[in-house]
């Protein structure tokens, strides 16, 4: 019985698939934290990037991106990303959102990788620039 099952489930494995090997999509981030540094309410936007690449066997899809922040926007390709390939996200926060001091967010990748949701932690200060 126990044959059985064993031989049932490698016969249900995809065509193609290598057995013993990471058949999934992966997505690696370059960074999980980026520090903004210090920005100032005369120009409350500031503008970064995430670079990743897919470290599975399989395309990448990257379903949606969800900032914690309604104040954050992120510009992605929402094409598949084959092996080893590189892609890159634009965010841009608009600071103006937050109270003065400093700030921490938060980014979510969604894809199809087998661990779907990834973070991204971004944080820095925003002060009103002081007159001399």
């Amino acid at each position: 019985m126990i044959l059985f099952l064993l031989a049932f489930m490698v016969a249900l494995q995809p065509v193609g698939a290598k057995r013993g090997k990471n058949t999934d999509a992966k997505l690696k981030l370059d960074t999980a934290k980026v520090h903004l540094d210090t920005t100032y309410t005369d120009n409350p936007y500031k503008t970064f990037y995430i670079g990743y690449t897919n470290v599975g066997d399989n395309n990448l899809l990257i379903k949606r991106v969800e900032p914690a922040c309604p104040c954050t926007t992120v510009e992605f390709d929402s094409l598949p990303l084959r092996k080893n390939r590189r892609g890159e996200m634009k965010v841009t926060v608009n600071l103006s959102h937050f109270s003065k001091g400093q700030y921490i967010s938060d980014i979510y990748i969604y894809t199809n990788a087998a661990d779907s949701v990834s973070e991204v932690m971004f944080w820095g200060h925003y002060f009103e620039r002081e007159n001399k």
